[in-house]
């Protein structure tokens, strides 16, 4: 199964414990628009320095704003200027912009999406990090 398929069978109700989410997910790419500010983007692979300021597209759900991401990199609601990283890269770095955003928010290629709150990537994060040591 697939992350895009995990998302879409979890807006079906037909959803697991969750439990194996990272061993089975952390290494798929997602995807996020971007907008960089006085900075001169190209196409392919790049390696982004800490003087480059990204803004991350985000959603408001419930009140809260959510760092947006996207299961396909040809999603049409993907932004012209778009970027890529692993699950568990994106879950790493919405936890160190815990002043911005509230959690994160992966969309499906259809309707469906799937929120986590900072405090599940949090613990996401830890598992990860535990998952690396052994």
């Amino acid at each position: 199964m697939t992350l895009n398929e995990y998302i879409i069978a979890v807006g079906d109700g037909n959803q697991d414990d969750g439990e194996n989410f990272l061993r089975d997910f952390g290494s798929t790419e997602v995807f996020f628009s971007i907008g960089a500010d006085g900075v001169q983007l190209e196409d392919g692979p790049t390696t982004a320095s800490s003087d480059i300021l990204l803004r991350i597209s985000f959603a408001n759900l419930n009140g809260q704003r959510l760092a947006l991401f996207f299961t396909s990199m040809q999603d049409i609601r993907l932004s012209e200027r778009f970027a890529g990283m692993s699950l568990i890269r994106a879950i790493e770095m919405v936890c160190k912009l815990a002043d911005d955003f509230d959690g994160m928010l992966i969309q499906s290629d259809q309707s469906a999406w799937i929120a986590f709150h900072q405090e599940a990537l949090s613990n996401f994060n830890k598992q990860s990090k535990y998952q690396e040591r052994c």
